[in-house]
């Protein structure tokens, strides 16, 4: 019997076919990447929420949002807070229109997130699904460290940062999770674009 995926189906965005040959990276702010967008499965996106332990009280930051898709989704079965971030205006228009009552959305730089976003959050699970040389930057582990320092959750989808050993993973969604136990590993590519 065939499974039927027609409910993870209004979930993707018409570039389901993309390649990371199609991104282009440019300087916005400090660094940001425009690629076609993919949104994660709804499957996807509900199991990372569970790995991460997304419950009401917490705050659940989906960087590189897109449309917003994976945000509302978790912030509606979870009812927690999201933040959805990414540098499309037209991308986060569409998120808003479709967003819980829990929901904003900011339209930025990924790196400036700690103008919006304290480190101190009470309960903060990150939502990753970037590009490898996004995933990989250095600029994104030393953005991110001091959050996961104070007890905040990454949660990366498909593409998983080479600087840290995951605490748990879900292979069957290849969902990795990183936590304030995550120890960065000894040699990494600590990617960097100039």
């Amino acid at each position: 019997m065939e499974e039927d995926n027609s409910a993870d189906e209004a979930y993707e965005f018409p570039f389901g076919d993309a390649f990371e040959e199609d991104t282009n990276t440019y300087p916005y702010g400090t660094f940001s990447a425009v690629a076609s967008h993919v949104c994660s499965p709804r499957l996807v996106a509900l199991a990372a929420a569970r790995l991460g332990q997304v419950d009401d009280q917490t705050l659940f930051v989906d960087l590189g949002c897109g449309i917003g898709a994976v945000s509302n989704l978790v912030g509606r079965e979870f009812g927690c807070r999201v933040v959805g971030v990414d540098c499309c205006e037209a991308q986060l228009v569409e998120a808003r229109l479709a967003a819980p009552p829990r929901a904003r959305y900011l339209c930025c730089d990924l790196f400036a997130l700690p103008e919006h976003v304290a480190v101190t959050e009470a309960d903060l699970v990150f939502y990753i699904y970037l590009i490898p040389k996004m995933v990989n930057h250095v600029k994104l582990r030393d953005m991110l460290e001091p959050y996961l320092t104070q007890g905040a959750r990454v949660v990366t989808s498909t593409y998983h940062p080479d600087y840290w050993h995951a605490k748990a993973t879900d292979d069957t969604f290849s969902l990795r999770l990183f936590d304030k136990t995550t120890k960065r590993r000894e040699t990494s590519s600590n990617f960097q674009i100039t």
